[in-house]
């Protein structure tokens, strides 16, 4: 019995103590939500806890297995139901307080967004020979079609090709419909056009074509390629990107601000009767937010001769060198520097606030935190820096300052610096510069009692004018597509002035740098007078040779290739043409991967060895005499090379140095071999062998960051390997 009292007596002290620390915790946990207007099972909640400053830990559970931290939150439910959503604050391990409501989600049905559409166009050789191109949007694999051609066929295929054996109008139609789940209502949509099928000879000979490659550091940017051919046929070029935009480039990239599948199409025109257009489907998306796990945090102090004189130093976890960032003073002014100084005017007590900002790509939501702190400022120094400054009448380089500082009661000690490299300690000092350009001049002045003040301003120094004389002079460029076409640029331009050209064709330009195609080939005198002021004008003139032209339709380019016998992998390509080729750049392409890289080798006649089996698309652009550009491509098939075989690289990724481990039935000499993704080789070395397992390690401390290739040979024997460095 006395040993049950005993316990009792411990337990209602334990009981005691922890009663006693509640009481001493002044939290009060309460919550409020609401669902978002555009997005209903989106729910926002508000943390109303208090008092807001003692809180130190905030946790959130949405009831469906995931969490945040932030003081306020919101969360994206991907199911109806019924939640319970919970907060819990804590001020320290004997403080906490807790609360929970249900919150009804409803997640809307999807909506049916399918839209049918395609384009048509005839064959260029064979007039009734229609192309058919499925262009509807969110149209996905998997889903089914169905084109009913108007003459009594169809077919199920996605691009299908059809030949109509008479000319005539007929109604083509497509039909899409998204295989939905049970219990879901169908989404079918169905459009038809009328599509014209002529007996006549078709004499354009324009084929529309393009390819496109997302952008591997940011996936919202795509590139796209014109491929279209004949390329010297092409007038005009317009491509729509899906969303509302355009572009007339010839080649051309686009950013996009939301994810979804977009309908780019391809428009290119020889003449108003002859056009090709072309659609493809692209998939944006942007890339999932990182955790916002940034913290804003700073620590500051005053100098220790000037109180008023403040440093801050951003102390805020996860920030990096590319994110935002702003300061408020307490005082109405504001900075962006990462650890501003500040001089304060007036004796007070501000508050200080700091606010950083993940920098994210155009649709994530950004993470931005902030916090604020009160500072007391003792101001003891009343010495204000400023100064004025003039230039030389008749030299701009000769600058005149005049130190307009106020002081209180002592003696001021002067430090000019100019901005070149020179000082002085003149109360009033002139400075020559030597150089135009923009200089940053500081005056500092101090007293006795170390008050000090300094302040610095931008002075400019601009270049001399140019000489009436040479103001016409000119350069010309002839381009190397058309050699008709000139480029004409002024050495000196100026917006105010006013340019008048002469081609020498009998015709002429305003502009500061125009562009002249003449009608024919010959030898043209070009003037250029430019005009000044009333007694200011030039003239120039020089001589335009276009040189004997080529007709570029008239030559034609390839390439031939052979294996080499021992290395089945290893290609020898030869560059083939009716003109002689004045430039070759070859470009290599793996086709199993949608995103690849292309390989660029600008080499005459190359000999290129492949890293890994597959299908590649191998291309030569040339330029070639009479400066026409041509391009020929074809997919070569790479076999596994002879006697090939993987190793695993490890760590991976890594850092600061890569193993391989190589198993060997001989002693003999092992040779590696880096390579970059362009195929280029950045690192090698040579290490003896010997029997069993040998460890080969390189050092990568150099390399910048991406994916490498290590090839290892010996022997008979060329075993490969990837590795990551970070």
């Amino acid at each position: 019995m006395k040993k049950v009292f005993t316990l009792l007596l411990i337990v209602l002290s334990v009981f005691s103590t922890n009663i006693k620390a509640q009481t001493n915790c002044n939290l009060h946990a309460k919550i409020s939500f609401e669902r978002d207007s555009s997005q209903p099972n989106k729910v926002k909640f508000t943390n109303l806890s208090t008092p807001a400053n003692d809180i130190h830990v905030v946790k959130w559970s949405f009831g469906d297995g995931t969490y945040s931290s932030d003081f306020n939150t919101s969360h994206v439910y991907t199911k109806s139901g019924l939640y319970k959503v919970c907060l819990v604050v804590k001020k320290n391990d004997s403080c906490q307080r807790d609360t929970c409501i249900n919150v009804q989600v409803q997640v809307p049905p999807s909506p049916c967004s399918l839209t049918a559409d395609f384009v048509s166009h005839a064959d260029s050789l064979q007039l009734n020979k229609i192309h058919f191109q499925n262009s509807s949007s969110h149209f996905e694999r998997g889903d089914s079609i169905r084109w009913t051609f108007g003459d009594g066929t169809s077919s199920n295929d996605v691009n299908p090709t059809h030949i109509y054996k008479l000319p005539g109008t007929y109604n083509v139609c497509i039909r899409v419909k998204k295989i939905s789940t049970a219990g879901t209502a169908s989404c079918i949509k169905e459009i038809c056009k009328q599509v014209i099928v002529s007996a006549a000879t078709i004499s354009c000979n324009l084929h529309a074509i393009f390819s496109f490659v997302r952008d591997s550091s940011q996936p919202n940017k795509v590139k796209f390629t014109n491929l279209s051919t004949p390329a010297n046929d092409i007038r005009v070029v317009k491509w729509s990107f899906g969303d509302g935009t355009y572009s007339s480039d010839f080649n051309t990239s686009h950013i996009y601000t939301n994810s979804g599948l977009y309908k780019v199409c391809l428009v290119i025109q020889k003449n108003d009767s002859c056009r090709r257009d072309t659609c493809i489907n692209v998939q944006v998306q942007l890339p999932t937010p990182p955790p916002c796990n940034l913290t804003a945090y700073f620590i500051l102090h005053a100098d220790s001769l000037q109180s008023n004189k403040i440093y801050f130093q951003n102390s805020s976890s996860h920030f990096e060198p590319e994110d935002s960032i702003r300061w408020t003073f307490g005082d109405g002014t504001s900075s962006n520097d990462v650890n501003p100084t500040h001089i304060y005017k007036l004796p007070g007590t501000y508050t200080v606030c700091i606010r950083v900002k993940k920098n994210t790509l155009a649709g994530i939501v950004p993470c931005v935190k902030e916090i604020c702190k009160q500072i007391i400022v003792l101001n003891q120094c009343r010495l204000e820096a400023n100064f004025s400054f003039e230039a030389d009448a008749n030299n701009k380089n000769k600058i005149y300052f005049k130190n307009t500082s106020t002081e209180a009661n002592s003696t001021i000690n002067v430090q000019w610096t100019f901005g070149d490299g020179m000082s002085s300690t003149s109360i009033n000092p002139d400075h020559i510069y030597a150089h135009a350009g923009t200089y940053h001049v500081c005056l500092r002045v101090s007293t006795s009692n170390k008050c000090y003040r300094e302040i610095c301003k931008t002075v400019e120094i601009k270049e001399p004018e140019v000489n009436c004389t040479d103001i016409s002079k000119f350069i010309l460029t002839r381009s190397t597509v058309n050699c008709l076409e000139f480029k004409f640029t002024p050495s000196a331009q100026n917006p105010d002035w006013k340019y008048a050209w002469s081609f020498g064709d009998g015709t002429g330009s305003i502009d500061i740098n125009p562009t002249h195609v003449y009608p024919r080939s010959g030898n043209y005198t070009v003037f250029l007078t430019v005009y000044r002021s009333a007694g200011c004008a030039s003239t120039s003139y020089k001589i335009a040779e276009t040189g004997a032209c080529f007709n570029c339709n008239n030559i034609w380019v390839k390439y031939e290739y052979k294996r080499e016998s021992a290395t089945s992998n290893k290609i020898y390509f030869h560059a083939l043409s009716n003109y002689p080729i004045l430039s070759q750049t070859w470009s290599i392409t793996k086709l199993s991967i949608s995103s690849s890289t292309p390989i660029i080798i600008n080499q005459n006649n190359p000999v290129h060895e492949f890293n890994e089996p597959g299908d590649y698309r191998v291309c030569l652009k040339t330029i070639t005499e009479g400066q026409c550009v041509k391009e020929y491509c074809e997919v070569i098939h790479i076999l596994s090379p002879n006697a090939a075989c993987t190793l695993t690289a490890y760590p991976n990724p890594a850092s600061n140095q890569v193993s391989v481990n190589v198993q060997m039935e001989k002693s003999e000499m092992i040779h590696v071999y880096i390579f970059n993704t362009l195929n280029i080789l950045v690192k090698q070395k040579d290490q003896p062998g010997t029997l069993g397992n040998n460890t080969v390690a390189t050092s990568i401390e150099m390399l910048l960051p991406g994916w490498y290739t290590i090839k290892v040979m010996y022997g008979t024997k060329v075993c490969y390997s990837k590795f990551q460095k970070i």
